[in-house]
């Protein structure tokens, strides 16, 4: 029986001559760049990734202005100095006339009904005295009794 596998090709069509070998590439750490991970597309894990392929680290945001800001409108201030606003002040003080004049009429109105009603006589309602009393007595074991 022959168990050369050079002899049979059709069998072994793949394997090398067991006297040959070939060289192989060599790869150094130094050869390829930094590896690092980040989330995978689906968000189920991680996946490694070289350094110079990752995306870039997002930039901080600039610091907002937190001063504080005028309680009225600088522009505003303008306008209304200059007589814009005068028209909108004399429609408030005209609604503030009629507010006054609607008061007075008002007014008179409710002191009118406040003194006829203080001259009408009082009428009292009937009064009763109704007085309950409850006895209870509370025994061992959850037992009470209540009398009326």
């Amino acid at each position: 029986m022959d168990t050369d596998p050079r002899a049979h090709p059709t069998h072994y069509p793949d394997l090398p001559s067991p006297h040959v070998t070939t060289p192989a590439a060599i790869e150094l750490a130094t050869d390829r760049g930094r590896v690092v991970w980040v989330p995978d597309a689906y968000g189920t894990g991680m996946v490694p990734i070289t350094r110079d392929l990752a995306p870039a680290m997002p930039q901080p945001t600039e610091p907002r202005d937190l001063t504080p800001r005028p309680a009225i409108d600088p522009r505003a201030q303008v306008l209304v100095a200059g007589g814009a606003g005068a028209g909108l002040a004399g429609a408030g003080l005209a609604q503030l006339v009629n507010a006054l004049a609607a008061f007075g009429t008002a007014g008179l109105l409710a002191i009118g009904l406040i003194l006829a009603a203080a001259k009408m006589p009082r009428r009292q309602a009937p009064t009763s005295n109704t007085h309950i009393h409850v006895t209870n007595h509370n025994r061992w074991l959850g037992k009470s009794t209540t009398n009326l």
